[in-house]
């Protein structure tokens, strides 16, 4: 019995080496696989990337305003395409997505600008492929287009979905209080969108201020965020949001930034 316990210990124990050791090689290995180059076809990235069922990239950059997308070649390499220039002509205002990009099951590409729509103050977009390797821009929404900017503006996080097809993002400033919002945007049947917030964060910072990322949901409906400034020791908070049975949202402080002598434990996510 002995023996048999010995054994079957050491085919656990090489297991879970051989698993560990691959998960290493794995984790040492590090790729390059497009390098900007040229300003015409974009430069400094600062968004996570989306992935398409395809195994295709999608991407922002901030200096001459790109939206891009990578594609593997069967040697391995990848191929850059620039899928749309808000700088050439476009007329949008705004030069510098920073934010990340939205797949929807079709196919369709949704991002954010800080700046630029209607009233210069940013806006949330939608990327439409027409089947001819070009794409088509529709401003989903304009902000600032309420008075004081009640509505938001300067929106760098992008937007995700849920499971109803509405949208999410923050905008880092403006709102009723001025240090930024919670948005949803919903479709309103006629091929419009209807923006309202959802969240307001308060005049004074204790809530957090400059929400400058984006949001994730739980399982349950919860959305989960970050603020860069604010909170009870002003390096910026992490937060949730939990909807109520009547549309309402309340929100909570799960951690507040510098709360340590000299940040330890970091500050202004």
């Amino acid at each position: 019995m002995k023996r048999i316990l010995a054994v079957v210990l050491l085919i656990v124990t090489v297991t879970i080496c051989s698993a560990l050791a691959l998960r290493a090689g794995a984790a040492d290995k590090f790729e390059t696989l497009y390098k900007f180059v040229s300003i015409s076809q974009g430069a400094h990235p600062e968004a996570p990337l989306a992935r398409d069922s395809g195994g295709n990239l999608y991407g922002t950059t901030s200096w001459d305003g790109t939206v891009f997308e990578l594609e593997p070649n069967s040697d391995g390499s990848w191929s850059e395409s620039v899928l749309y220039n808000f700088g050439k002509g476009n007329q949008d205002g705004g030069n510098y997505p920073e934010g990340p990009l939205t797949l929807d099951s079709a196919g369709n590409l949704y991002g954010t600008l800080p700046d630029g729509g209607a009233k210069g103050l940013g806006m949330v977009y939608e990327l439409t492929p027409d089947g001819g390797g070009t794409w088509t821009k529709n401003v989903l929404y304009s902000f600032c287009s309420l008075s004081n900017c009640a509505d938001g503006s300067g929106s760098f996080s992008g937007v995700i979905f849920d499971q109803k097809g509405n949208l999410y993002g923050t905008t880092s400033v403006g709102g009723r209080n001025g240090p930024g919002t919670v948005f949803k945007l919903a479709p309103n049947g006629s091929g419009g969108w209807t923006e309202s917030v959802i969240y307001d964060f308060p005049a004074n910072g204790s809530d957090g201020l400059l929400p400058l990322a984006g949001l994730i949901f739980d399982n349950a409906g919860n959305l989960y965020g970050t603020t860069a400034g604010g909170g009870l020791y002003h390096g910026g908070t992490v937060f949730r949001l939990s909807q109520s049975k009547d549309g309402t949202w309340t929100h909570a402080k799960l951690y507040q930034f510098c709360r340590l002598k000299n940040c330890p434990d970091g500050g202004n996510p």
